[in-house]
C-alpha cells in the first residue's frame, strides 16, 4: 500500500496535488510498479482517475468546488497483483467565502432581490488557462446543480444554453448604463471595446472584496422562500480569434446558497475623520467638513452622512438628521476639495455640540465624531440695528421696524428683499423665482405676513411676505414680485423701516396667528440675479415678539 500518502490543494492554480512514497514489489523493485488513482467527491461516487508509473506525484484540476474530494491511490506490479488502497480526502472550498440570496431590505417598498457575496481578492477564479486575462463569468442556477456547460462565447451571447434553468441579474456595465443578463461578466479589461467589454461590469464596484448584485426578477414576477437556492457556475477567459471570445468552464460551486427572508449583517462604515468647523459671518453658517468615511462592503459613493447638533451638551438621540446638501460658494470649492461638507444655519454668540456619523446602504452606522464651537457673536448686515416686533405704537396692530443704512442700504439698483422667518432660522442657499406668487415664495417656511403700500396696489392694501425694495420704483413694464411686492412708500435716505404685521404664511398658506413672547424672528437677505432671487445675506440672532 502506498504510504504517506498526502493531498493539498493550491486555490491559485485549482490544482489539488497528491504525493506518496513509492512501494515496491517483493522483489524490492520500485520501478515496475503502477499507481492506480481514482476519486469520489461528496456528491459523486468513486471512479477511476488515472495511472501513472515511475512516479509517486499526480496533479489533478478540481472543477468542483465547494466539496470534499475523496483519492484512493493502490499500487500494482507487473504480475497484476494489487496493494491495499491508500485513502485521502481534500475539502475544496469556494473562492466564494460567504454568499446570501435574499429580498431587498434597504428600502421597505423595494421589490428587488439580492446576490450578496465576499471573495478574498479578485479575481476570485484562478486563472486556469494561464493566459493572464482577469476575465471572468458567473451563471446563477436555480434549484438545481451547476451543468457542466464547458463554454460560453460570443455566438451564444455569453449566455448558458438552457435560460429556464438561471436566474437573471441587473447590473452597471462599464459602457454606460445598466445590463439585464442570465451571465454575470465580471471586468478583466472595462470598456466599450465590443464582445463582452459591452457587458462587462462597471470595475467601480469592486471597490471592496465584496459583491451585491441585483436580480432581473422582482417579487412581481416570483415569490423565493427558504427552499429556493442557487448553484454557481463559473467560467474563465479562454481566448480570443477570428472575432470570438471564448469562456470556458473553471469551476462549478456545488453550495446551495438557499435563499434567507433577512438580510445577513454588514461592517459598518470607519467614523468621520478630522472635523474642522469653520463661521461665515454674512450667511450665519457654520461649514463643517471631514474625511470621508469608508466601507468594506459597501461602495463608498452610498455612504450618507447623519448630523446632530444642539446648544445643550446632551444629544438627544432623536435629533439625528441626514446631513443638509449645502452647495460651495466657488471659492470654497478648492478649500474643500473631496471631503464632505455641510453647512448649518446656527444662532450669533451661541455655542453648539455636534456630532455627525456615516450610514451605509442598510442602516448601519459609524460611530460618531464630535466637536464644539462657539459662534461668535456679530452685527446685523447692512447696518441694520434696532431691530425689534410687537405691538409697537398700537396694542392692537403688530409691526415691525429697524434702523439701516440710508435706502437704498441693500444693493443700488438691483430688487433686493428681506424675509422674516418665524421660529426658524433662513434656510441656506433658499431662492425664489420672480414670477412666483406673492403668497408662495417663502416656500415651506414660516414668515410673517407684512403689509405696505407696493407697486401692484396701492393704499395699505397689498400683504405680502417679504419687503421688496425696487429702488427705481415702480418702472413701467416691470413684472412678478418686483412689480406687485415693490413698496413704493420708500425714500433715498430713509434709515427707518416699518410694516404692518398681519399673520403668517405658512407653506405657502395665509393662516392666522397670535403672537406671543416665545415666538422669535431671524432674517434672510436676498438679490434679484436675472430672474431668480438668491440669498446674499442671513442674520440668526433671534429676534423675540414684544
Amino acid at each position: 500500500m502506498p504510504r504517506n500518502l498526502t493531498t493539498t490543494y493550491d486555490s491559485a492554480s485549482a490544482l489539488v496535488r497528491l504525493a506518496w512514497d513509492a512501494s515496491q514489489d517483493y522483489k524490492g523493485a520500485t520501478s515496475t510498479l503502477n499507481y492506480l488513482i481514482s476519486y469520489a467527491t461528496s456528491t459523486a461516487a468513486l471512479k477511476d482517475l488515472a495511472a501513472v508509473s515511475a512516479t509517486t506525484t499526480y496533479s489533478f484540476k478540481a472543477n468542483e468546488v465547494g466539496i470534499n474530494y475523496t483519492f484512493s491511490v493502490l499500487a500494482k506490479d507487473s504480475e497484476g497483483l494489487s496493494s491495499l488502497a491508500a485513502i485521502t480526502s481534500v475539502a475544496v472550498s469556494s473562492p466564494l467565502s460567504h454568499f446570501y440570496f435574499y429580498k431587498d431590505t434597504r428600502s421597505t417598498t423595494s421589490k428587488k432581490y439580492l446576490f450578496d457575496f465576499y471573495y478574498d481578492s479578485y479575481p476570485f477564479m484562478p486563472d486556469v488557462y494561464s493566459n493572464g486575462s482577469t476575465g471572468k463569468i458567473l451563471v446563477f442556477y436555480l434549484n438545481k446543480i451547476a451543468p457542466t456547460e464547458l463554454e460560453l462565447n460570443t455566438a451564444n451571447d455569453f449566455l448558458p444554453g438552457n435560460l429556464s434553468e438561471a436566474l437573471g441579474v441587473a447590473y452597471p456595465i462599464c459602457s454606460g448604463g445598466n445590463s439585464q443578463r442570465f451571465s454575470l461578466i465580471l471586468p478583466g479589461p472595462c470598456g466599450n471595446g465590443g464582445g463582452a467589454e459591452n457587458s462587462t461590469l462597471n470595475s467601480a464596484t469592486l471597490e471592496d472584496t465584496h459583491l451585491l448584485i441585483e436580480l432581473a426578477t422582482t417579487t412581481d414576477n416570483v415569490i423565493f422562500t427558504y427552499k429556493d437556492f442557487v448553484t454557481v457556475g463559473m467560467y474563465s477567459f479562454y481566448e480570443s480569434s477570428s472575432g470570438n471570445q471564448r469562456f470556458k468552464l473553471s469551476a462549478l460551486d456545488r453550495n446551495k446558497y438557499y435563499f434567507q427572508n433577512t438580510s445577513p449583517s454588514h461592517q459598518a462604515p470607519t467614523k468621520p475623520a478630522n472635523l474642522e468647523l469653520s463661521y461665515n459671518a454674512t450667511t450665519s453658517l457654520l461649514r463643517i467638513v471631514w474625511d470621508k468615511s469608508t466601507d468594506s462592503d459597501t461602495l463608498d459613493n452610498l455612504i450618507t452622512y447623519e448630523i446632530n447638533y444642539s446648544t445643550n451638551t446632551f444629544l438627544s438621540d432623536g435629533s439625528w438628521i441626514s446631513a443638509p446638501i449645502i452647495n460651495l460658494d466657488s471659492s470654497e470649492a478648492a478649500e474643500v476639495g473631496s471631503r464632505g461638507y455641510t453647512k448649518i444655519s446656527v444662532e450669533p454668540g451661541i455655542t453648539y455640540n455636534i456630532a455627525l456619523r456615516a450610514k451605509d446602504d442598510f442602516g448601519d452606522l459609524s460611530f460618531s465624531a464630535t466637536s464644539s464651537y462657539a459662534v461668535p457673536d456679530i452685527t446685523p448686515p447692512y447696518g441694520i440695528s434696532n431691530i425689534k416686533w410687537g405691538y409697537l405704537s398700537s396694542t392692537s396692530t403688530a409691526e415691525i421696524s429697524f434702523n439701516a443704512n440710508p435706502y437704498p442700504f441693500m444693493s443700488s439698483g438691483m430688487p433686493t428683499a428681506i424675509m422674516f422667518f418665524l421660529n426658524q432660522n433662513p434656510p441656506a442657499n433658499y431662492s425664489f423665482s420672480n414670477d412666483e406668487y406673492d403668497w408662495t415664495m417663502s416656500g415651506t417656511n414660516k414668515v410673517l405676513r407684512l403689509g405696505y403700500d407696493s407697486c401692484g396696489h396701492a393704499n395699505n392694501y397689498a400683504i405680502f411676505s417679504g419687503l421688496i425694495f425696487n429702488n427705481s420704483f415702480c418702472l413701467s413694464g416691470d413684472s412678478g414680485l418686483k412689480n406687485y411686492s415693490a413698496r413704493k412708500d420708500l425714500n433715498f435716505g430713509q434709515t427707518i423701516f416699518t410694516a404692518r404685521v398681519t399673520g403668517i404664511y405658512n407653506s405657502g398658506n395665509t393662516d392666522p396667528y397670535s403672537f406671543s413672547g416665545n415666538d422669535f424672528v431671524t432674517l434672510g437677505f436676498y438679490q434679484l440675479f436675472g430672474n431668480i432671487f438668491r440669498q446674499v445675506a442671513a442674520y440668526t440672532k433671534k429676534i423675540y415678539f414684544q
